[in-house]
Parts: C-alpha cells; structure tokens; sequence
C-alpha cells in the first residue's frame, strides 16, 4: 500500500521538485548562497564530531538542532532514535506541536492509511530523504498526514528522513516548515542525505552511550491495556514506574507499537510486536504488544519489562558495527569458547580468529573477555 501511494503521486524515488533555476531574470543573492555554504560546512564539520563522541540521544540532539536549522532552515522538528531491528521509535526529541498533541492520530496515519514519504518507504529508498511538496507536486493536501494533522496545525512543506546504516534503520528525522517560509529545495535533501552516516554514528553511539550511575534497577514487569480508541484504558502500578522511568516520550512508542501491531495483525490473531528502548536513566528494557481476546474489541496488551541480555546482545553488536564475522566470533567469546575453539566452530586459522578479536575490543573499547561481556550482554542494571 505504502509503495503505489507513492507511486501514484511521485513517479520517481527521492526528489523530483523544488529545483532552482535559473534565466535571465533570475537574481542570485551571493551573499545568502555564501552564508548557507558556511552554515552547512560548519552544520557537518560538527554532526562528525558529535556522531564520534557516544552522547545519548538528548546531549547530541540539543548539539545537532541549532546547526541543522541554521543549514537547512525549519519551524518544527523531531529526531527520532530508532530500535535498528524493526525501525520503531525508541526515544524521541521533538518541537513539533500540530505531531505531539495527536500522536494516536499520528501513527494510525503511518501504519493505516495510503501516504508518501512513509518511514518505511523511506527505509528501502536509496536516498532515504524525501520532501512532501515533491512527493505531491505542490499539493500538500494530496498527503493524509498533512491534511489531517500538518496543515491543520499551520504547517507547510516537510521533509523526512531515515537514519539508515548497512540495512539497519537507527533513526528518523522530520523537518516542517510554516506555510509563510516556503517549501524545501532538492539542496536541502541532498544536504541531509549526506549527512546520514554521520546521524546512523551518532544514533549508535546513543545505544552504548554510558548509563548515569547509582540507579537502581527495576526488575518485576508491567502490563498496560490500550483500548480501541488508543487511549491507555489501565496499567499496574509498576507499568506505570516504567513509564515514568521511560519518560513523557512513552506515548509514542505505546501508540506506535499498538498501532504497527494492529495494522500487521487483524483481530484474532495472536503474533506480538516488540520495542527495545532504555530508559532515561540507562536501563534497557523491551515493551511486547499483543491482542487481548475479548468479545467485539480491540484492546491490547503490553508488557513492559527489563531486557533480557540477549535480547540486547544483537543490538549493541551493531551499535559497535561489528562486521558479521565478529558477531560470529563473539558470540562464541560469549558462550566461552576459547580462541583455538573459536577458529575451529569457525573453521578458520588461530592467527585470523585473534585478528577478530583485536578488532573486537578495538572497536567496543573493552579490555577483556569479562568487560566485552558486560558490555554487550547486559543484566538487568545499568550498563557498567
């Protein structure tokens, strides 16, 4: 469904409008063109070094805002930290009023309704950037996410974007423009695009972004019931020292799950949709979606509980991009292997299987069999 809406409404992937041109009328302002050049020069040099220096999410989103404004220009954003295994929103930072006021509505858009520049869609597109006046030929009300909530809240263009890196998403970004400050150009998303491997660094380094020390674990689970309408109908008492763990940013990814879940699975069903996150003070825990049986309704359930570690395992790999051959290995470290064990699993020579190993602590920072464990196979606490 996804691909024909945007089939329909755009014939060619990434960006087809707002181009420049030029002729013998048209003034160019080399002082606005100077400017911009510096601002996006200075906007990457910095996105770089950020992406290298393992912030959580909140530090490097309050760093990278001011200078992706200043180089591409927008009234309303929000960066969006992504769970890499399924592309589900994990943590958020937004300024986006018309979006936040109407999150239900929001999702119940994404997953339900035809649409261009999906985040789905923008996952599997070579360029991973859309515009939204490109995508409906300059008729914003063409998109079921403008009409309803963008316009609606005083929005004009938009342009959207996916965090890729080697086929994992780590995240999403939305830039809006006012109706009064006029749609985004083919420069804008080229700029963007460039800067997506800077963005996939820095989403995982927020991952294995050190946990803030002395706070105690919560180990005993939750549940939460959403009702038909996406509303939160109940929750135990520990959902809800979960939720408040997790943050206001808890909604999104309650009515995302329920909302990816719903339109993945009909009524009567019985598969589950799962969210890894962590909270805000480091913890890493995993939300299960799944329907709840009851005569003529539509609720379901999600539990909310601490990750289990190798639930996580998987995750934090990437987020070392190890390459395939290392998982391989240290998995194996994992179990106990030794290094002459591991080259015989593996059927490789001893020398090759320290090389992977040098590689592996080179790249996780840990100093031995003891720390890369903890590191990528965490308990219940915090990360040490």
């Amino acid at each position: 469904m996804e691909t024909r809406a945007r089939e329909t409404l755009s014939p060619q992937p990434g960006i087809t409008a707002g181009r420049v041109t030029s002729g013998p009328d048209t003034h160019v302002d080399l002082g606005v063109i100077m400017a911009t050049s510096w601002a996006r020069s200075r906007c990457r040099e910095v996105i770089e070094g950020l992406s290298q220096a393992g912030l959580p999410w909140d530090a490097f989103c309050d760093e990278a805002v001011p200078r992706l404004r200043a180089a591409v220009g927008f009234d309303c954003w929000c960066l969006t930290l992504c769970d890499p295994g399924n592309a589900l929103p994990a943590h958020g930072v937004a300024d986006n009023p018309p979006v936040g006021g109407a999150l239900e509505r929001f999702w119940h858009i994404e997953y339900h309704l035809p649409d261009v520049n999906k985040h789905a869609w923008l996952v599997r597109s070579p360029r991973h950037v859309g515009i939204l006046s490109a995508a409906t030929y300059s008729d914003l009300a063409r998109s079921a996410r403008w009409h309803q909530l963008l316009g609606p809240g005083g929005l004009g263009d938009e342009l959207r974007g996916a965090v890729v890196a080697e086929g994992a998403c780590w995240g999403a970004l939305t830039f809006n423009r006012e109706r009064r400050t006029g749609p985004f150009a083919n420069d804008d998303a080229a700029f963007i695009t460039g800067l997506i491997p800077a963005l996939a660094a820095a989403a995982r380094g927020a991952w294995r972004a050190p946990s803030p020390p002395g706070t105690e674990p919560v180990t005993q689970p939750g549940v939460i019931v959403v009702s038909p309408a996406d509303q939160i109908a109940a929750a135990t008492p520990i959902a809800r020292t979960w939720l408040n763990r997790i943050g206001p940013g808890y909604r999104s990814q309650v009515h995302a799950l329920t909302a990816r879940l719903r339109a993945r699975h009909p009524v009567g069903a019985s598969p589950t949709a799962t969210l890894r996150t962590r909270t805000r003070d480091g913890q890493w825990i995993e939300l299960h979606a799944a329907p709840l049986s009851a005569p003529g309704r539509d609720d379901v359930a999600i539990s909310v509980q601490a990750a289990r570690p190798e639930t996580m395992t998987a995750i934090l790999m990437q987020a070392y991009a190890l390459s395939r051959r290392e998982r391989e290995v240290t998995m194996l470290l994992l179990r106990g292997l030794s290094t002459a064990e591991i080259a015989t699993t593996l059927n490789i020579s001893g020398h090759t299987a320290h090389d992977h190993l040098k590689a592996i602590y080179a790249k996780t920072g840990a100093r031995g069999r003891g720390r890369l464990a903890a590191r990528l196979a965490p308990r219940a606490g915090p990360r040490p």
